[in-house]
């Protein structure tokens, strides 16, 4: 097995065994995640499930401990600060993707090891204590910057149609509308009509280092993606008519 733990955590003695007892009951389970709390014993995460837009969310979050999440289930992902991988299964489908250095790595994941068709688990008696974001809360921007960066390799790998629709209605539209835009610049002018609906003229000091530093991964992604359906138009409501 590999666990992989947070700097910013505090860990019950029995945090790994819990772990292991559940991951050694099925073979098809690849992942395991404790109950995540926050150093005032609030939920952090039990498991990790899609959510609006686009993004992911960690089941429980902010919410009172009283035991409702005391029972083994299965998960849609895990939460990277405190799991354990089966080994043999990180070893075929490979390691995290250095790509995105932070934040929507453990999507990531998750998402490619239920892709394969295996099994992820939330073992309630796995306890870890967490400080969320310790790092990055010292500088809100860089924080900001690295969840849209992540957010944006995430879709190009997994939903590269959906990127214009995330544009519609994003977690930080300027930011995105004007990464999405330039991006797509680069391509030439094939795609003027998609970056006409794209317009932001507003400026954000973090738009070039994001683009500097994903274009040459979002940039080839989404290239291949455009190739593969031809699309023509795009709409402002998300529609890709090809």
């Amino acid at each position: 097995y590999v666990a992989l733990l947070n700097n910013d955590t505090i860990v019950d003695k029995n945090w790994l065994i819990e772990l292991v007892k559940v991951i050694q009951k099925n073979k098809k389970i690849a992942g395991v995640g404790g109950k995540i709390l926050f150093m005032d014993g609030r939920i952090n995460s039990v498991g990790q499930k899609r959510a609006y837009n686009f993004s992911w969310s960690d089941v429980g979050y902010g919410e009172i401990d009283t035991g409702h999440y005391n029972r083994i289930n299965e998960v849609e992902g895990l939460c990277g600060a405190a799991v354990l991988y089966r080994k043999r299964i990180l070893k075929k489908i490979g390691l995290f993707d250095e790509d995105f250095i932070m934040y929507a790595d453990d999507n990531d994941i998750s998402t490619i090891l239920v892709k394969k068709g295996y099994k992820l688990f939330y073992a309630p008696k796995s306890i870890v204590y967490h400080r969320e974001s310790a790092t990055a809360k010292r500088d809100l921007r860089r924080k900001i910057y690295f969840e849209v960066r992540g957010r944006l390799i995430y879709l190009a790998k997994h939903n590269p149609e959906m990127i214009l629709e995330y544009v519609r209605k994003p977690t930080h539209p300027i930011i995105i509308k004007d990464v999405i835009k330039k991006i797509l610049k680069e391509h030439g002018h094939k795609y003027k009509n998609i970056i006409s609906k794209l317009n932001s003229n507003q400026k954000n000091p973090l738009i070039n280092r994001i683009i500097w530093d994903i274009r040459p991964l979002l940039g080839r992604r989404f290239l291949n993606f455009i190739s593969q359906y031809r699309i023509k138009n795009a709409n402002l409501d998300g529609k890709v008519s090809s």
